[in-house]
């Protein structure tokens, strides 16, 4: 770690603190519309288990230097980003993970495999359909648990691709529900039921997302190409 005075001002944000991107290509600490910051942790030392606590920690350090021009390293779009600011060093922490709502600093989108093909979609147009490299994302919450620096409040958005395709879909929402990480926005296609998506609603614990874009069920297949219109409806109805 560099040797900053504890009044010095340095460039920092609360997403290099305390932010995370679950991605395709690994861990960032955010993605804000077209910007993102590099990424912090591959999707192969996800894969292989090698991630610790004391990794992630370093990594945001390492980004942080690179911010500050203390090391030389890809920021990606830090630099040009407006949650950049200046705040003096004694105030700056990247021990925790979560603890505030802040817009795209908590989101699950490790995959872009769907079960919809829809015309609009960059994923449709590059046939990128992707299975996710890594599913471990409750264990790397639990990194940060196990030490105590886990704080909640936070606003999760899990998206994808269809997360209710998931293999631990239910695992990890239920997860998400049981220990109060914060309110969950779902951005589903709901062409596929969810029991534990149901229960979160239930009891008032997530939000959805669903964008049907169609008025009927010949609109929908064409925009789609699959017919699962009154599927949508009936699961929308019931959640």
């Amino acid at each position: 770690m560099c040797h900053f005075k504890p009044n010095d001002k340095v460039k920092i944000c609360k997403y290099i603190e305390y932010g995370v991107r679950f991605s395709y290509e690994g861990i960032t600490c955010c993605v804000v519309n077209t910007f993102q910051s590099p990424v912090i942790i591959t999707a192969e030392e996800m894969k292989n288990g090698k991630v610790t606590y004391k990794l992630v920690v370093q990594r945001r350090i390492e980004l942080f230097e690179k911010v500050n021009g203390l090391r030389d390293g890809d920021t990606g779009s830090c630099l040009k980003c407006n949650y950049l600011e200046e705040r003096n060093y004694k105030d700056v922490n990247f021990e925790y993970l979560g603890g505030s709502r802040l817009v795209c600093g908590f989101n699950i989108q490790h995959f872009t495999s769907c079960n919809l093909r829809c015309s609009y979609c960059s994923f449709t147009k590059t046939n990128n359909f992707k299975p996710p490299i890594y599913g471990n994302i409750i264990e790397f919450i639990e990194l940060f648990k196990e030490k105590g620096k886990f704080r909640s409040d936070n606003w999760i958005e899990f998206n994808g691709g269809e997360p209710t395709l998931l293999n631990n879909f239910d695992e990890l929402l239920d997860y998400l529900v049981d220990n109060n990480c914060g309110t969950v926005m779902l951005f589903s296609n709901s062409l596929k039921y969810s029991k534990s998506v149901y229960n979160a609603l239930k009891e008032n614990r997530i939000h959805i997302t669903t964008s049907i874009d169609a008025g009927t069920p010949s609109t929908y297949k064409k925009m789609k190409r699959v017919d699962g219109y009154a599927k949508v409806l009936e699961n929308m109805i019931i959640y």
